[in-house]
């Protein structure tokens, strides 16, 4: 059952102005209210992934895309 919720995760590159980027693999609730923050332009904002808590500044995102093949792509022993 873990593993059936581990696959509704989105794998995510969120892009800031300063040219730095973060990867996420986030649930859908999570990318729902972290795009709905970004479209706010909400200052601060704590999106929640696999291994931590991450708050950032939503109003600087520049970019953000998601990858929902990025699993299938992953090689794997």
């Amino acid at each position: 059952m873990a593993d059936d919720k581990k696959d509704d995760k989105k794998s995510i590159e969120i892009g800031f102005r300063n040219g730095k980027t973060v990867g996420l693999k986030l649930e859908q609730k999570e990318f729902d209210k972290l795009v709905t923050a970004i479209d706010a332009g909400e200052t601060w904002h704590t999106v929640i992934d696999d291994s931590r808590h991450l708050t950032l500044r939503a109003d600087r995102v520049d970019f953000y895309g998601t990858d929902d093949k990025a699993e299938s792509r992953r090689a794997g022993f």
